[in-house]
């Protein structure tokens, strides 16, 4: 992953919404370059993290799909799992409103 990229991964576990926000968006934005770095790390165990990884290959759309296919070869079983999930979601066209909030997961 790139330095930019890194940075903004590193920002998803900021404690302040505003940071995660922009950061989830700028992975977006970088798009299908980042998508084989974002799939190596669906294997994390934490939740939200999980959670915005996904909402993240979901928003980079079709681009992602080549990489999430290759992923269901993965031998890590919950990045298969996850590469499904997000497979799934693109294809169906279904997304979250909005970014994941740790705020909103407290509720």
């Amino acid at each position: 992953m790139d330095e930019k990229a890194s940075g903004f991964y590193t920002a998803l576990n900021d404690g302040r919404d505003g940071v995660r926000e922009l950061a989830i968006r700028r992975l977006i934005a970088l798009g299908e370059p980042v998508v084989p770095d974002l799939i190596a790390k669906m294997n994390t165990k934490d939740a939200f993290i999980q959670e915005c990884l996904e909402y993240i290959l979901v928003h980079i759309g079709p681009p992602a799909v080549p990489h999430l296919q290759a992923a269901l070869q993965s031998d890590d079983r919950k990045i298969r799992w996850n590469a499904a999930a997000v497979l799934g979601a693109i294809g169906t066209g279904g997304t979250p409103n909005s970014a994941p909030s740790r705020r909103q997961k407290a509720s």
